[in-house]
C-alpha cells in the first residue's frame, strides 16, 4: 500500500497504517456494499492505494506509475500446453524447491518467518526438507512468529509451534 502526501512517498504492508485518520473513500465502501467489483487498486482509506499483485510501481517526479509484470489471465491452460496434472504437480514441486533453495544463504543463517498459515509453513517445511534429503548443507537457523496480543483472534502458535517441533527449530516469537 501506498499514499502521497506533502511530497512525502509512505508505503506499508498495511492500508490502516497509512490511513489519514478516519477519512475513508466512500466510493469504494459503496462499490463494496452493492458487492461491485472495484478497481484493484483502490482502498477503503481516502488515498491510500493498494499495489496490485504482479505489479511494480515507480515513482519519478512527483508521478506514479504502476507496470503489470505478471498475470494469472497470461498463463495458458493445462489442456493447451500439454500437461497432465500429475506432470504439473511435479513441475511445481520442482520449481518451488529450487526457488526456496537458491535464496538459502551459504553461511547457514537464513531464518523465516512462520505465521502458521500453509504458505509460511511450506516454505519452512521445504527448506527443512531439503537440508534433511542432503540436496542442501544447512536447513533454516530458526523461525520468527508475530503475535498480535490484541485480541483479535490472529495468535496461530498452535499451527506455527507444530512446524517447529517437526522440524526441531528455534521459534522466536515476537
Amino acid at each position: 500500500y501506498y499514499t502521497r502526501r506533502d511530497g512525502l512517498l509512505s508505503f506499508a504492508d498495511r492500508a490502516e497504517t497509512l490511513a489519514p485518520g478516519d477519512r475513508y473513500d466512500v466510493q469504494y465502501l459503496a462499490e463494496r456494499v452493492a458487492v461491485c467489483e472495484s478497481s484493484q487498486d483502490r482502498t477503503a482509506y481516502e488515498g491510500v492505494w493498494a499495489l496490485p499483485g504482479g505489479t511494480v510501481a515507480t515513482f519519478q517526479d512527483g508521478r506514479t506509475k504502476l507496470h503489470r509484470y505478471w498475470s494469472p489471465e497470461d498463463i495458458a491452460p493445462l489442456s493447451e500446453r500439454g500437461l497432465k496434472i500429475p506432470e504439473a504437480a511435479v513441475a511445481l514441486r520442482h520449481l518451488v524447491l529450487e526457488a526456496v533453495r537458491c535464496r538459502l544463504s551459504r553461511e547457514g543463517d537464513t531464518w523465516s518467518q512462520l505465521s502458521g498459515g500453509v504458505d509460511s509453513s511450506s516454505i519452512v517445511g521445504a527448506v527443512q526438507w531439503l537440508a534433511e534429503t542432503g540436496a542442501t548443507s544447512q536447513g533454516l537457523s530458526g523461525t520468527v512468529t508475530y503475535v498480535d496480543r490484541q485480541g483479535t483472534a490472529a495468535d496461530e502458535r498452535r499451527f506455527s509451534d507444530l512446524v517447529v517441533q517437526r522440524w526441531g527449530l528455534r521459534n522466536e516469537i515476537v
